[in-house]
């Protein structure tokens, strides 16, 4: 996790498949090596990663979640609302979750529906823990190019720090 936060991604990945070779199902250990293949733009390899991590514990919201993000930032729009609908069952009072909702929907045009999803996110995170929900909101008003470069600073940090504290698993915690 530290080579991770470090952004030594290549390392990170070395250390939690080291991990993994004494605890092979670990849904959340396959979790984080999708994660950081995803950061060393090897996103088909990630995907795989966490289909096997889906496949051994298939109620694993934060699997789901980084699946519905990578295909997302990979243009699976619908792939990726699929999913985040099937999250959504899973934890209906998840800000993060609609509030990518919400981005998928301004991708694909439909901005009453984004509007409308990022007003529920920001209903479930009153506090704005979550800035970037108000900022997306906010962002509908510049052009095209200004918001991709917006979009493309923050996909990083959204990635790293809200998915670890707000979208954990009871295995988690036993993990660390």
């Amino acid at each position: 996790m530290i080579y991770y936060k470090q952004e030594k991604f290549n390392l990170a990945e070395i250390h939690f498949k080291k991990a993994l070779s004494i605890n092979p199902q670990s849904s959340v250990l396959l979790c984080h090596i999708g994660v950081v293949q995803h950061a060393l733009k090897k996103s088909d390899a990630a995907l795989e990663t966490l289909n096997r991590a889906i496949g051994i514990d298939p109620k694993n919201p934060l699997c789901k979640f980084h699946r519905a993000s990578i295909l997302f930032a990979n243009d699976k729009y619908k792939a990726a609302l699929q999913e985040l609908e099937e999250l959504k069952q899973i934890v209906p009072k998840e800000s993060l979750v609609y509030f990518l909702i919400g981005k998928v929907y301004k991708k694909l045009g439909q901005t009453h529906l984004a509007l409308m999803n990022f007003s529920w996110a920001m209903d479930l995170d009153p506090k704005g823990a979550n800035n970037q929900i108000k900022e997306a909101i906010d962002k509908r008003y510049l052009p095209e190019d200004e918001v991709t470069e917006v979009d493309d600073s923050q996909d990083s940090s959204f990635m790293t720090d809200a998915d670890d504290t707000q979208l954990h698993t009871p295995e988690s915690d036993d993990v660390l």
